[in-house]
């Protein structure tokens, strides 16, 4: 689990006058909810940005006024225009209690399909799971080594350790098309080896 350290101040100014003031002195609006009690803070945009901006899975360590939460990123608002972060809501993790969160999948290897000329397509990023607080994984890592021409590794065929899926079983994860050029070939092959 990789963990990013935030320092954090609490909001005592609730509004849109008080977070136009927070945003223009280069903070992020948040909310930790979850642990109990609701909690408004900012913090730097520059420290929270390495979080944020990746496509890794992070827990993030709060320290609000000298209390430390461990947290996960719910939802995050951005500008329309230039994409920068407007509020952040984050979860509060609790040890023993579950929670739903994304994390991405990693591809490794180099399949049977790509050596015979096909394309690897990665169809789905990142997957829905449920997981005890303390036993979230960084990333799922899916094998693509056996995986032939037209065939998909799915869902279904992830292996998890403690924890759930919660999407559904037969989406594609990864597959391997054929292309235009090596479908032509096999179908005229096919029609010579016919005559």
């Amino acid at each position: 689990m990789e963990i990013v350290k935030l320092e954090a101040q609490k909001r005592e100014q609730i509004g849109k006058k008080a977070t136009k003031a927070v945003r223009n002195g280069n903070l992020v609006p948040c909310n930790l909810y979850g642990g109990g009690e609701n909690i408004s803070f900012t913090v730097e945009y520059n420290p929270l940005k390495k979080g944020i901006y990746t496509d890794k899975f992070k827990v993030f360590e709060i320290s609000i006024d000298g209390q430390v939460k461990k947290a996960i990123v719910k939802e995050i608002q951005f500008h329309s225009v230039n994409d920068s972060m407007m509020h952040i809501d984050f979860q509060e993790l609790t040890a023993g209690k579950k929670v739903k969160t994304e994390i991405p999948i990693i591809a490794k290897g180099f399949s049977k399909g790509q050596q015979a000329g096909g394309k690897l397509e990665i169809k789905l990023r990142k997957i829905k799971i449920k997981a005890d607080a303390d036993n979230i994984p960084t990333f799922v890592e899916v094998d693509v080594t056996p995986l032939e021409l037209g065939k998909s590794l799915r869902v279904r065929d992830i292996i998890t350790d403690g924890w759930e899926i919660l999407n559904a079983p037969a989406i594609p994860i990864i597959s391997i098309s054929i292309p235009r050029a090596l479908r032509s070939a096999q179908t005229a092959a096919a029609a010579a080896g016919g005559k």
